[in-house]
């Protein structure tokens, strides 16, 4: 079990619409990211994600920065 405020994406997963940052959650057994400002309800759309997708994306080399947008897609700063 890893604590949201030390897995190694905290603060490195941001929303391409709103500017917040991601938080992990857990649903129903999955681990998903998601914005801040949807998950307090202010409006923002952005696409909730798996971590395993994330994690695919990155790679094991890691990464500086991950903007997701409301479609789904990413743009990764290695």
């Amino acid at each position: 079990y890893i604590r949201n405020d030390s897995h190694p994406l905290k603060d490195k997963i941001v929303c391409g619409e709103c500017g917040m940052p991601f938080k992990r959650v857990t649903r129903r057994g999955h681990k998903t990211w998601v914005c801040k400002g949807r998950h307090s309800g202010s409006g923002c759309r952005c696409a909730i994600l798996k971590e395993e997708l994330i994690e695919e994306k990155i790679g094991e080399e890691g990464c500086k920065k991950v903007t997701v947008y409301e479609d789904g897609r990413m743009e990764i700063e290695k």
